[in-house]
C-alpha cells in the first residue's frame, strides 16, 4: 500500500473515534460521532464484532418491557417495518425471540488483533498488560496539573516519548514478552514510518486496513478518545496536531511485537484466519444484534407515544398581554422542572428557553489566569474576550497571581516525593477538624457557581468589544431568544451551575453550552451589553427597540439546590431591586416545589426531612455523596416551539425546550441556527447518556467510589486500566435499575415541513442523523398536535393517520 492510501485509511479509521474532554470542562459528546453516515443497525453489527461494543440493551431488558406492556405489539409491528422486515409479524418475531434470548450473551468481538489472540493462546493477559503500560505512559505524558516529577521525554512528541519510555520498561519482559526492549529500539523514530513498516509487515490488504486500524484503537478506547479530543480542540482553534496518529503507532507496535518476536507459531495462523474468515462465523450474532435493534426501535416508539399523547391532550392558552417579567433559561432539561413550577405559581411571569451561553460566545479570563476559559459550546469557537475586573484591577491581578503562586508552592511541597513527609508530620493534624467537619456535613457554604473564585460577585471588563459588535451580538441574541419586540419590564437571564464537592465529574453538571462551566458569566455579559445605552441606540437603528423601562438582570439557577441567586446582587440599582423583591416570593415558591418533585427521584424522604432546602444544600456539601443530583438523566426530547405548545404539560424533566416562533423567523435562519448548533449538542448529550447506559463497560466511567483522578484530566477505575470516558454508573443508574431510559432523542419542531426539509437538504450531516436512526424528527401542526414524522428513507409521513391504522391492526391481534 502506498503512503497516500495508507494516510487516507488512517484518517478514516481515526474519524470513527469520537473526542472526549478533560474533567475541567467535561461536556457531553456523541461517542458514535464517526458513524453518523452509517445506519444505526449497521453500526451496531460493526461495533459488536470489531470491539465487543453494544449499541442496545440485551434482549432480556426488552422482554421485561414487553411483559409489562410498555412495549406493545403495535410498536413491534412498526419497528419491523422500519427495519424493512415485511414478511414477519410481531407474533412470529416474539416466538423467535424466546430462542434468541437464550443465546443472547455479552457480545464477544472478533479477535482481529494479535495481542488478544496471544493472550488466549498463552493464557497470559497481554491485553491488560498492554493497556496498563500504555495508560501509565499516557498518564505521565499528558499530566500538567498533578505530577511533580515530569516525564523526562515530555518535550518530545507522543510517539518519540513512548520510544524512550518503552526502551527502559521491563514490565513486558517480566510478563513473558522476551526481547521487548530490543524490539522497541529497532522501531523507526518517525511514527508514520513505523505505521507503514508494521502494516506492510502484517500484510493487511487495502480492504481490511481501516477496520483493523479502528479495532486496535477500540482496544484502548478511553485514551484514544481523550487524545482525539486534544486534536479536535486544537483544530477548532486553528492549531493542528497529530497525537492520535502517533498513538496509533504506539498501539500498532504492540501488535507487531507479537507478529515478529513472540515465539508462538500458532498465533500468526490463528490471527490470519480470524482476520479473513471472521464474517463466516458470526451469523448467530448478526441475528441477535438485529433482534436487539428491532426491539430498540419498538422501545423508542413507546417513548414517542407518551409525548405525542401529551401534546394531543394539551389545551393551549395563549396570552398576548405584556408579562410582568420574563425569565430566560438554558434549554437544559433541568430547567423544564423549574419553569413549569414557576409558571404555575406566577402565571404573569413568562419563561423562555435558549442555549445557556445566551448567544455570547466568550472567552473569560479571571484574575491571575494566563489562559481564559471558553464559555461557549465546543462546536463554536469563542469570538470575544471578556476579563474580570474590580475597582483596582491592577492590585487584584497582583494579589491573584501571588495567591496562585503560593498555592502552587504549597501543593508541590505537600505532594512531593520527599517533602510530603515533612508536610504531613507537623501539619497533617491541622486537617483533622476539616476532615471531621466534612464527614459530618458541617461545611461552609460552597461558592456558586462551583468553579468561580469570586462566588456571586463578578465584575466584567467588556472594553475590548466595540459598541457595534456588542449591538450585533445583542441583535442576534434578542432575535433568536424570541424577545424582539416582546420585552417585559424585568428580563431575568438565568444561567445555571451546580454546587458539588469531591466530584471529579462536577463540570458535567454545569452548563454544556458554556463549555462545561457555570453560565453566570454569560448571563452577566448579556446583562451588561443589553443594558448599555449606547448599544440600545445602535439597536434602534437596526429596528430593535428595547423599551426604556426594560432592565436585564443576570442570575444563576443552581441545579443542585434549585436556588435562584442574582449575580452581583449588591450592584443592582435600588429601583430595580424593589421590582425584584416583588417576584422573589414567587421564585422561592417555585424553588420549593421543584425540590419536592426532585426529592422523589433522589429518594429524599419528605416525612423525615424537616427542611427540604437544607437537605439539598447538605447533599451539595457532602463529600461522600456519589449522586448530588441526576443531571440530565432521562433526557429524551428536544422541543423547538413556542412555550404555549408545552406550557402546563409535565415533561418530567426529560425535555430540552428551545423557544421558537416560525412566523417571526425571516427565511428560517433562526431555525437553521437552532438545528445546526443546539440540536446537535442535545443529540450529543442524549447519545452520551444513551451509550453510558447500554454499554457501561466501554462507554461509561465506572463506579465513582473506585475512581482515581490522574493528570487532572481523567479518571481510572481502581489503580489502573484504560482511561474511563462517559458518565459514571451513579449518573445513569441506581442499584440494578437504570434511571436513564435509553431512548434516542425525539426532535419536535413547530415549523412548515418545507422549511425543515430545505434545511436538511442544505445540511447533509443533519439529514444523516435522522435518516440513519440516530435521532427522530417529528413536526407539530398548527393545532399543536405532533402530526408528521420524518422516516428513514427521507420521506414525511402523516403520523396521526398512521397511528389510527396501527391501532386497528393491533386490535385484530387480540
Amino acid at each position: 500500500m502506498n503512503r497516500i492510501k495508507l494516510e487516507n485509511s488512517i484518517s478514516n479509521s481515526m474519524s470513527k473515534i469520537a473526542p472526549a474532554w478533560p474533567l475541567k470542562n467535561f461536556v457531553a459528546v456523541n461517542p458514535f460521532l464517526g458513524f453518523l453516515e452509517n445506519e444505526f443497525g449497521d453500526t451496531a453489527q460493526f461495533l459488536a464484532k470489531t470491539g465487543g461494543i453494544s449499541l442496545t440493551k440485551p434482549i432480556s431488558f426488552y422482554r421485561e418491557l414487553i411483559d409489562s406492556g410498555e412495549i406493545s405489539l403495535n410498536h413491534i409491528e412498526k419497528a419491523l417495518r422500519i427495519r424493512e422486515i415485511e414478511e414477519k409479524s410481531s407474533s412470529e418475531f416474539l416466538q423467535e425471540l424466546v430462542q434468541l434470548e437464550q443465546k443472547d450473551h455479552s457480545i464477544q468481538e472478533d479477535n482481529l488483533n494479535l495481542v488478544r489472540i496471544a493472550s488466549i493462546d498463552a493464557k497470559v493477559d497481554f491485553k491488560r498488560l498492554m493497556i496498563e503500560s500504555i495508560s501509565a505512559f499516557c498518564a505521565s505524558y499528558f499530566d500538567n496539573t498533578i505530577a511533580t516529577w515530569e516525564l523526562q521525554s515530555s518535550s518530545k512528541n507522543l510517539y518519540e516519548a513512548w520510544l524512550s519510555y518503552a526502551s527502559i520498561d521491563r514490565s513486558p519482559e517480566i510478563m513473558g514478552m522476551k526481547e521487548y526492549r530490543s524490539y522497541v529500539e529497532q522501531l523507526p523514530v518517525k511514527y508514520m514510518d513505523s505505521i507503514e513498516k508494521i502494516v506492510t509487515q502484517l500484510k493487511i490488504s487495502e480492504s481490511e486496513i481501516e477496520t483493523y486500524l479502528h479495532s486496535v484503537l477500540l482496544d484502548i478506547l478511553g485514551w484514544s478518545s481523550y487524545i482525539s479530543g486534544i486534536d479536535f480542540n486544537n483544530k477548532n482553534y486553528g492549531g493542528y496536531t497529530k497525537n492520535l496518529e502517533e498513538f496509533l503507532a504506539i498501539r500498532l507496535a504492540w501488535e507487531a511485537y507479537f507478529f515478529e518476536r513472540y515465539d508462538k507459531g500458532t498465533i500468526k495462523a490463528a490471527w490470519f484466519k480470524q482476520l479473513h474468515e471472521s464474517e463466516l462465523q458470526y451469523s448467530e450474532i448478526d441475528e441477535i444484534i438485529e433482534a436487539r435493534v428491532i426491539l430498540q426501535e419498538a422501545y423508542d416508539l413507546s417513548g414517542q407515544n407518551e409525548i405525542i399523547q401529551a401534546f394531543e391532550n394539551h389545551t393551549v392558552v395563549d396570552k398576548q398581554s405584556r408579562p410582568k417579567a420574563q425569565m430566560v433559561f438554558c434549554i437544559d432539561v433541568r430547567s423544564e422542572v423549574y419553569r413549569r413550577h414557576l409558571e404555575e405559581v406566577a402565571p404573569q411571569i413568562e419563561t423562555l428557553g435558549f442555549a445557556g451561553f445566551f448567544g455570547f460566545p466568550i472567552e473569560y479570563k479571571e484574575f491571575g489566569q494566563i489562559i481564559g476559559r471558553n464559555q461557549c459550546p465546543v462546536l463554536i469557537p469563542s469570538s470575544t474576550h471578556v476579563c474580570q475586573t474590580s475597582n483596582n484591577p491592577r492590585e487584584s491581578e497582583v494579589k491573584a497571581i501571588s495567591n496562585e503562586q503560593t498555592k502552587t508552592v504549597l501543593k508541590k511541597f505537600r505532594i512531593g516525593a520527599i517533602s510530603s513527609f515533612g508536610y504531613v508530620s507537623p501539619l497533617g493534624v491541622s486537617y483533622l477538624p476539616r476532615i471531621l467537619a466534612q464527614s459530618f456535613g458541617f461545611r461552609a457554604k460552597l461558592p456558586i457557581p462551583s468553579k468561580s473564585k469570586t462566588s456571586n460577585k463578578i465584575r466584567l471588563d467588556l472594553s475590548s468589544i466595540p459598541t457595534q459588535q456588542k449591538a450585533e451580538m445583542a441583535k442576534n441574541a434578542l432575535t433568536a431568544m424570541g424577545l424582539k419586540g416582546k420585552m417585559a419590564p424585568i428580563v431575568l437571564i438565568a444561567g445555571h451551575g451546580a454546587s458539588t464537592t469531591n466530584n471529579p465529574h462536577g463540570s458535567g453538571l454545569e452548563c454544556g453550552a458554556c463549555g462545561g462551566h457555570a453560565g453566570d458569566v454569560n448571563a452577566l455579559t448579556a446583562q451588561e451589553i443589553l443594558n448599555d445605552e449606547k448599544v440600545r441606540i445602535a439597536l434602534a437603528k437596526m429596528d430593535i427597540e428595547i423599551p426604556s423601562d426594560t432592565v436585564f438582570v443576570a442570575c444563576l439557577h443552581n441545579t443542585t439546590t434549585d436556588e435562584i441567586s442574582y449575580v452581583n446582587e449588591d450592584l443592582i440599582p435600588s429601583n430595580v431591586r424593589q421590582k425584584l423583591n416583588e417576584i422573589q416570593a414567587q421564585l422561592d415558591k417555585a424553588s420549593t416545589r421543584s425540590r419536592v418533585e426532585r426529592s422523589e427521584r433522589l429518594d429524599i424522604s419528605l416525612s423525615k426531612t424537616m427542611n427540604l432546602k437544607s437537605a439539598f444544600l447538605n447533599r451539595s456539601r457532602d463529600w461522600s455523596e456519589v449522586r448530588p443530583e441526576w443531571g440530565l438523566a432521562g433526557c429524551n426530547s428536544f422541543i423547538i416551539a413556542p412555550r404555549k405548545r408545552t406550557k402546563g404539560i409535565n415533561l418530567q424533566g426529560k425535555a430540552f425546550m428551545h423557544s421558537y416562533d416560525w412566523q417571526s423567523d425571516e427565511e428560517f435562519k433562526i431555525l437553521e441556527a437552532i438545528m445546526t448548533a443546539p440540536m446537535v449538542v442535545t443529540s450529543w448529550i442524549n447519545l452520551q447518556y444513551y451509550a453510558s447506559t447500554v454499554d457501561k463497560e466501554n462507554f461509561g466511567a465506572g463506579n465513582k467510589t473506585l475512581h482515581n483522578v490522574i493528570g487532572g484530566f481523567g479518571v481510572l477505575e481502581g489503580s489502573g486500566g484504560d482511561l474511563k470516558i462517559g458518565l459514571p454508573f451513579q449518573s445513569v443508574s441506581r442499584a440494578q435499575k437504570d434511571e436513564h431510559k435509553p431512548h434516542r432523542l425525539n426532535v419536535i419542531i413547530e415549523a412548515p415541513i418545507s422549511a425543515i426539509s430545505e434545511i436538511l437538504e442544505k445540511n447533509d450531516n443533519l439529514k444523516q442523523l435522522f435518516k440513519n436512526g440516530w435521532m427522530n424528527l417529528l413536526v407539530v401542526n398548527e393545532h399543536g398536535q405532533i402530526s408528521w414524522k420524518y422516516d428513514r428513507k427521507g420521506n414525511w409521513g402523516k403520523l396521526l393517520e398512521e397511528k389510527t391504522k396501527m391501532n386497528q391492526k393491533y386490535l385484530q391481534t387480540i
